[in-house]
């Protein structure tokens, strides 16, 4: 396979990602509104430690590390994200 190729179907996996992430900050804003109105806070560290646990438990020794990482920059951003929305509350 030429590696032109190959980056075309990256570039395909790419776009999958950033509809999924799209919905994910949807969601995530629910969620901040949720947390608002019965007053929670934004971070739950079991949740998130339940939501790696279910992730490496899903992946190989070899990328487990990786999804954890990877995921741990969604729970950032997510809560970041959150952050904003209960900021900018309307």
């Amino acid at each position: 396979m030429k590696l032109e190729r190959i980056r075309e179907e990256i570039d395909e996996i790419d776009n999958k990602i950033l509809l999924l992430f799209k919905e994910r900050l949807e969601k995530t804003d629910e969620v901040a509104r949720y947390k608002q109105k019965n007053n929670l806070p934004i971070l739950n560290v079991e949740r998130e430690k339940q939501i790696i646990d279910r992730i490496c438990g899903e992946c190989n020794e070899h990328t487990k590390d990786y999804a954890a990482r990877l995921f741990d920059t969604l729970f950032d951003i997510s809560r970041d994200y959150q952050k904003v929305i209960l900021t900018n509350k309307e």
